[in-house]
């Protein structure tokens, strides 16, 4: 291992160390750190020339671009350049034996050149038939990039940053990245979140898309039912300070997906069992045709993005106008919640036929849908509202609303 230059990253307060390696050296602790980066995605499937070129270059003895590794946050808070501030001239020693230690103890993420190390392990599994290639292949050098110092939101913005490889990440990836500390799984009782990583569809009550959750967030602190767009993201990753402005602990997201599971369940629990069923609302209903409709149950109905997002601007909302102070005040009119006339699958028939509606008129079905659901929720949470409290009646006051400021 040789270390050849120390540079100091004022934007994440970190030094970035640039070193030359074995890649024998390096996959005998790559492999082992592949897993370790919660925010990293999994191995992506490749295919085509880029990867295949990269793979025979690399045995051929190509100079690929450095991997970006950052030293992890419990080692890098014990780093003594994180507390004394690097000083030039001064500090290189210091930051050469903690990496040394990192390497040693495998404390290490990657942040960028994630596909670049599992493209190693394809050479060397490729190799191992041969084993004069295999260890030519394992004595040449790489380069790698170290940081030292940063927390974890500074490993956050540097793998934002950074992703703008042959396979960047999504940007929903890069949205549960950004809020990944807000939520603690431990402190979910019978809710499943999963991420973009897991390659999970959300289906059955309890399970949420991450991405989605965030956007009900997201929708709490504007006020709006609205997606965080590139451009937002972008921005918020330009004014975050590190070190002075980010503070972990922040519960607002994890009540609100509570408070509003708390709701789904309550509908779920006096729904009676309902499902939709095309054939029995078109006896019911003359009228009503619906082909695809928004969902068939309670969970696949409210567990999406478009009421979650209404539901975080609607709260937002009661607590400016003061009829709540806190989230997990939404609880005690959860509780009150009542189908006040007629059954059940009444009022719940008709939401999908409002929903489908919208999505057969409206020119951007998603935002229409959002504002159906924020305007029904008003109609049901605001304590003026003719709807208070009224599952049953709330749907058509949204509908109704909609439409007159349409």
């Amino acid at each position: 291992m040789k270390f050849s230059s120390w540079l100091y990253d004022s934007k994440v307060r970190g030094v970035n160390v640039a070193i030359e390696i074995a890649i024998g050296d390096y996959w005998s602790v790559g492999r082992e750190i592949i897993d370790e980066n919660e925010f990293q995605r999994r191995k992506v499937a490749v295919k085509g020339k880029p990867y295949q070129l990269l793979q025979r270059d690399l045995i051929d003895g190509c100079v690929m671009p450095p991997i970006i590794l950052a030293m992890r946050q419990e080692s890098s808070a014990k780093s003594s350049i994180a507390y004394r501030g690097y000083k030039v001239g001064e500090s290189e020693r210091a930051l050469e034996e903690e990496i040394i230690e990192a390497f040693e103890q495998k404390k290490l993420l990657i942040l960028d050149g994630l596909q670049r190390t599992f493209t190693i392990g394809d050479c060397i599994t490729q190799l191992e038939a041969d084993p004069i290639a295999l260890q030519r292949f394992l004595a040449q050098k790489i380069r790698l990039e170290v940081y030292v110092g940063l927390n974890k939101m500074g490993i956050l913005y540097r793998m934002l940053t950074l992703n703008t490889g042959q396979t960047p990440m999504s940007f929903r990836h890069q949205i549960e990245m950004l809020y990944e500390d807000y939520l603690d799984a431990n402190s979910l009782p019978d809710i499943i979140v999963l991420r973009e990583v897991d390659n999970s569809r959300a289906r059955g009550p309890g399970k949420y898309k991450y991405a989605d959750i965030v956007d009900m967030f997201y929708a709490f602190s504007t006020g709006k039912p609205e997606s965080m767009d590139r451009q937002t993201l972008v921005g918020k990753l330009a004014e975050l300070d590190f070190l002075d402005e980010y503070q972990t602990g922040d519960d607002d997201l994890q009540a609100l997906l509570l408070a509003y599971n708390r709701f789904v369940r309550r509908v779920e629990h006096l729904a009676n069992d309902w499902s939709f069923d095309a054939a029995r609302t078109k006896s019911r209903m003359l009228e009503a045709t619906v082909d695809r409709p928004f969902g068939r149950s309670v969970s696949t109905i409210l567990e999406r993005v478009q009421p979650m997002s209404a539901f975080g601007a609607e709260c937002k909302r009661l607590i400016r106008q003061g009829q709540i102070q806190k989230v997990s005040d939404i609880d005690r009119l959860v509780e009150r919640l009542k189908f006040c006339s007629g059954e059940p699958l009444d009022a719940l028939d008709t939401l999908v036929l409002i929903l489908d509606e919208a999505a057969k008129k409206a020119t951007k079905i998603g935002t229409a849908q959002r504002e159906i659901f924020q305007y029904s929720f008003r109609a049901l949470l605001n304590e003026d509202s003719d709807s208070y409290l009224d599952l049953s009646a709330c749907w058509v006051a949204g509908q109704q609303k909609f439409e007159s400021l349409s």
